[in-house]
């Protein structure tokens, strides 16, 4: 959605909540009304820093999620997150729009062990090649999701990256053991 006028963009937003709220009571939103409070509007979403002094190195997962399937996904990967471990409700935000979900757990890193971790991401990232989504969004795989993405990516996603690495870099110079090994 864009524009040139900041009054039908700001009203075609307002219509949209409109919508949503009639579904579900317990949304809410903030547009911005000025330039200033979009900046705090934007400060509060980027300081994720207070989820972390909250939860010492909580784990985080960066997922897609076709527009279509956000509301499905999420209430299923709760459900079961709530069975693993009733105590887990992580903080969920995103993009609008794209699908792009950050999810955050409410435990320090300390308190989920390599088992949980595990089941934790089998559950988060289950099912989503099939919707049409990813178990990587936007923040990439580095070495922390390199397991990851062996265990969930599509197989023959993997053997085309690692085609592609051998082709560009035969002798194994670049990032040498960081995501892809031959």
């Amino acid at each position: 959605m864009g524009g040139n006028d900041d009054a039908d963009v700001q009203a075609e937003v307002e219509s949209i909540y409109e919508d949503v709220a009639e579904d579900d009571e317990n949304v809410s939103a903030v547009i911005a009304s000025s330039k200033a409070q979009e900046r705090s509007i934007w400060a509060l979403r980027e300081d994720t820093d207070l989820i972390y002094r909250i939860y010492p190195g909580a784990p985080s997962y960066d997922v897609s999620v076709p527009l279509s399937e956000v509301e499905g996904y999420l209430e299923q990967r709760m459900a079961k997150l709530r069975e693993l471990d009733a105590r887990l409700d992580p903080y969920i935000f995103g993009h609008l729009a794209d699908g792009n979900l950050h999810i955050v757990l409410n435990a320090a890193r300390d308190a989920i062990n390599t088992d949980k971790a595990i089941a934790i991401e089998d559950i988060l990232y289950s099912g989503l090649h099939e919707l049409g989504g990813s178990f990587s969004a936007e923040h990439g795989i580095g070495s922390k999701r390199a397991q990851t993405l062996i265990r969930h990516a599509h197989p023959e996603k993997v053997m085309l990256m690692k085609q592609v690495k051998a082709c560009l870099d035969a002798r194994a110079l670049l990032n040498p053991g960081k995501v892809l090994t031959q």
